[in-house]
């Protein structure tokens, strides 16, 4: 099957309809047009996405359409492929890991570069060690289940405001140290007499 009848099979699909003129009807072609784009393999995709912004009561997928994949497989072969890359930098040594991140980095390199408006992260050379926080934060996610992990990574790239989890403030007394970006020192609080 080439491409021209995979598309025009999920379009079929999505529309609820069978026929080929049914199709071309759509598009605003006659049979014989779309014959003649089936014969030599061109899809409409520009009509395509034409008719998905005009008509937006008929929810058409127009990636799925074009690919076979919707958007929720997407991301989550995305999801997959962030999250086997983390897991391969997890699990590296302190010796291994200015290794692996400069892999990572050059693997990354093409995706970052596409994203428009983000800046590069720099080479590794330019990250510092890594603080005791963050040594922490590192142990905690090799620890965790793969579904945290998964959601820990979707909130670090920006998706905090459609996750299912809301940032909470808290307010309690505080003595030692607390993780954050940089240590906090805080005093213990003062007791309170009893009256």
């Amino acid at each position: 099957m080439n491409f021209f009848e995979a598309a025009s099979l999920r379009l079929k699909q999505q529309l609820a309809v069978t026929q080929d003129q049914e199709l071309a009807n759509a598009f605003g072609m006659s049979k014989r047009a779309w014959a003649g784009r089936k014969s030599v393999n061109n899809f409409p995709e520009i009509e395509l996405y034409a008719l998905a912004k005009k008509r937006p009561e008929l929810c058409l997928d127009v990636d799925y359409i074009l690919t076979g994949k919707t958007q929720s497989m997407r991301i989550m072969e995305n999801a997959v492929a962030a999250t086997a890359e983390l897991h391969a930098l997890a699990s590296a040594s302190q010796e291994e890991l200015p290794a692996k991140l400069a892999d990572y980095e050059q693997r990354g390199k093409k995706r970052r570069a596409a994203r428009k408006g983000e800046k590069s992260l720099g080479s590794v050379a330019e990250f510092p060690p890594l603080a005791p926080d963050e040594l922490e934060l590192l142990a905690m996610f090799r620890a965790a289940p793969l579904a945290i992990k998964a959601e820990a990574i979707r909130v670090l790239q920006g998706a905090s405001a459609t996750s299912r989890y809301t940032m909470q403030n808290i307010s309690a007394p505080v003595s030692g140290d607390v993780a954050g970006r940089d240590v906090v020192h805080h005093a213990s609080p003062p007791e309170r007499s009893r009256k």
